[in-house]
């Protein structure tokens, strides 16, 4: 399949003519040739009728052409080139969905459909080689980018341990010592000694009560 500029390999060149009754998009055309290095632009025709001329002089390998266009549009100029010249490769250029396309223009002869819309480098490389593929090949649908795959997650690392912090643990405060008992005292029993002096000492009539009682006891 033919590759961008960057390619150094030599590749048979496919001459190009573009049919299409508005510069602007002849001019897009022209600059997707010149980065296809084997893509190489013969001519430029605003009608049916001149394209059909402009095949019989240049005999091009590929035509992209217009399907609305004044005079004669690009299904009718399609089947005279082919009918004329089998060998020459159409492809059909519009705005139309491929839905949307004139009955006629799958049965006209053009080996492919392409959206104006959707034209470059990669379509027109894409078309070219499924040209063969089937009687009327279209750009394939872009097929959406697999999805991303998550990778896992990085495991979290580990806080290390804090140290206690001084408010959160405060010293415990050792009770205050129990006030010890005083020594108990141990006192001897209390003796009576009678002391003679008292005794002598004693009221005479103390004593002869105490004598008196202690006979009548």
């Amino acid at each position: 399949m033919c590759q961008a500029e960057s390619v150094t390999s030599p590749l048979p060149v496919l001459t190009v003519l573009v049919v299409d009754d508005q510069a602007p998009f002849r001019f897009a055309v022209k600059a997707v040739l010149r980065r296809l290095p084997c893509f190489q632009l013969a001519g430029e025709a605003k009608s049916g009728p001149e394209a059909i001329t402009l095949v019989d002089e240049v005999h091009p390998a590929l035509v992209l052409m217009d399907i609305n266009m004044p005079e004669m549009n690009g299904i009718e100029a399609t089947r005279r080139i082919v009918a004329a010249h089998p060998d020459v490769v159409v492809f059909l250029c519009s705005t139309h969905d491929i839905t949307d396309l004139p009955p006629g223009a799958p049965t006209s002869g053009a080996r492919a459909y392409i959206n104006k819309e959707h034209f470059g480098a990669d379509a027109l490389r894409q078309l070219w080689h499924n040209r063969d593929s089937t009687p009327f090949a279209r750009l394939l649908p872009p097929q959406a980018p697999p999805p991303a795959a998550h990778p896992a997650p990085a495991p979290r690392p580990q806080a290390a341990p804090q140290a206690p912090h001084p408010a959160a643990h405060p010293a415990r405060i050792p009770p205050a010592p129990r006030p010890r008992a005083a020594p108990h005292l141990h006192h001897p029993p209390l003796t009576h000694h009678s002391n003679p002096a008292q005794t002598t000492s004693m009221p005479l009539w103390c004593r002869y009560n105490d004598t008196k009682v202690a006979s009548m006891s």
